[in-house]
C-alpha cells in the first residue's frame, strides 16, 4: 500500500457525455460553480455574492480571487466522488481567468483549469485514521459548509487576510523608493494617499461587518480586533517607511557639505 496516493486527473472521456455538473457550495455568499470538462480541462463557472464593500479595483481583485479558491474547493468535491471516503487536497496550475463580471449584487467567473495540471493528494494517515475513513459516510456537497471555511466570520477573515496580502505588497514598493531631497514632498504626498486609501478600505469593512444581523456579537468584536491590528500595523509601517526616508536624505545631505 502507498503511504501517499497521488494520481492525474486525466479521466475526462468518461465525462464528456454528461451535462454540466452544478455544485452548490453555498456559505456566506450563496456560491454554485457548475463544472464542465472537454479533453484537455476543466471549464468552471462561480457564480456568488460579491465583495462591494471597498473601491471597483479592490472589490474586482478580492472578487476574483475568493472565485478562484470556490473554484479549487468545487473541483476537488467534484472529483471526491470517485473517492468520497478519503481525505484529499487539490494542487493545480497554470490555471486561466477567461472572464469575470459583476451581475447586480452577485459576481461570476469563468477559470480554465488545464486537466493535466491538476493533482488530488491523498495525505499520509495514520492505521485508525485510515480504518475510519473507510467506515461508510455520507457524503454530499452541503457537508463541506459545516466547516471553518464557509462561516461569516471566516469570510470576512478572509478578505481582510487578501486585502493585506495586496497591501504588504504595496508596502514593498513603497519601501524600495529611492530616497531624494527634490522627491521628498511627492513622497509625502503618496504616503499620504495609500493612508488614506487603507484607512478607508478598513471602515467600509468595518460597515459591512457591523450591518451584518447574522454575526453573533463575539464574532464581530473578533472581526473588528482583527482590523484594528491590521490598521495599526498598516500605520506602524507607514511610519517606519517615513522614518527610513528621512535618514537617508539627511545622510545624503551630509555627504553633499562634505
Amino acid at each position: 500500500m502507498m503511504d501517499v496516493a497521488t494520481w492525474f486527473v486525466i479521466l475526462v472521456s468518461c465525462l464528456l457525455s454528461q451535462e454540466p455538473t452544478e455544485i452548490v457550495l453555498g456559505g456566506p455568499r450563496k456560491v454554485v460553480a457548475s463544472i464542465e470538462t472537454d479533453p484537455d480541462s476543466f471549464l468552471i463557472t462561480v457564480r456568488m455574492r460579491a465583495v462591494q464593500c471597498f473601491d471597483a479595483t479592490t472589490n474586482r481583485r478580492l472578487n476574483q480571487q475568493k472565485a478562484n479558491l470556490m473554484a479549487c474547493r468545487a473541483l476537488l468535491v467534484h472529483l471526491k466522488g470517485r473517492k468520497p471516503n478519503q481525505t484529499q487536497r487539490i494542487e493545480v496550475g497554470n490555471t486561466r481567468i477567461v472572464c469575470s463580471s459583476l451581475k447586480g449584487d452577485l459576481f461570476e467567473q469563468i477559470i480554465r483549469f488545464p486537466t493535466e495540471n491538476v493533482v488530488v493528494e491523498v495525505p499520509e494517515m495514520s492505521p485508525k485514521t485510515e480504518a475510519r475513513d473507510r467506515q461508510p459516510q455520507p457524503e454530499s456537497p452541503s457537508d463541506i459548509q459545516k466547516g471553518n471555511f464557509f462561516s461569516r466570520k471566516q469570510d470576512y477573515l478572509d478578505t481582510l487576510e487578501t486585502l493585506n496580502n495586496s497591501i504588504v505588497q504595496d508596502l514593498q514598493m513603497l519601501r524600495g523608493e529611492s530616497p531624494s531631497p527634490g522627491k521628498t514632498d511627492h513622497f509625502y504626498s503618496r504616503i499620504a494617499d495609500f493612508e488614506e486609501a487603507q484607512v478607508t478600505r478598513l471602515a467600509g469593512l468595518r460597515r459591512e461587518v457591523k450591518a451584518d444581523r447574522l454575526l453573533l456579537n463575539m464574532e464581530q468584536e473578533e472581526i473588528f480586533a482583527q482590523i484594528n491590528r491590521s490598521e495599526t500595523e498598516i500605520l506602524h509601517e507607514l511610519s517606519e517607511i517615513v522614518k527610513s526616508w528621512e535618514r537617508q536624505v539627511k545622510q545624503s545631505n551630509k555627504r553633499g557639505e562634505e
